[in-house]
């Protein structure tokens, strides 16, 4: 019995995550350049979540090509610093530091600075692993 019922579940890793579907067909069928970045960082969101790293960074930087430049309505600064959290999972520290710097600079462009201490947090979670526990101090305490 287990295994008749456990042959008819779809894995986890098999099954779509929840939305991914719909945002995939609004993505592919918009003509609106907003949406299709909305979708794409939606999607890309859903990846990071299941900690699908390279899928989540194809739909970050989709996302980003497709609106690259920050503002208060758009998703630039998140997509930014969750591109520093994707590359620091993958131990690539120097692109981690990298994509937090421009979310940085980004926050700098725009009125909303919501993001800023999960930036600071970011950055010394990048230079503690790079052996800078001075630089890692200072902006887990900033």
């Amino acid at each position: 019995m287990w295994l008749l019922i456990m042959s008819a579940i779809k894995s986890p890793a098999q099954a779509p995550l929840p939305g991914q579907e719909q945002a995939l067909k609004v993505f592919a069928k918009s003509k609106d350049r907003e949406e299709k970045s909305n979708m794409a960082f939606a999607l890309g969101y859903h990846f990071w979540s299941a900690r699908k790293l390279s899928q989540a960074k194809q739909w970050f930087n989709t996302c980003l090509a497709l609106t690259p430049v920050a503002t208060d309505s758009n998703n630039v600064v998140n997509v930014l610093h969750l591109l520093a959290n994707v590359y620091l999972n993958e131990a690539a520290y120097d692109s981690a530091l990298f994509f937090c710097n421009k979310s940085f600079a980004a926050v700098e462009q725009i009125k909303n600075k919501y993001y800023l201490p999960n930036l600071y947090q970011t950055k010394g979670r990048i230079y503690m692993p790079l052996g800078d526990q001075v630089s890692a101090y200072s902006f887990y305490y900033n």
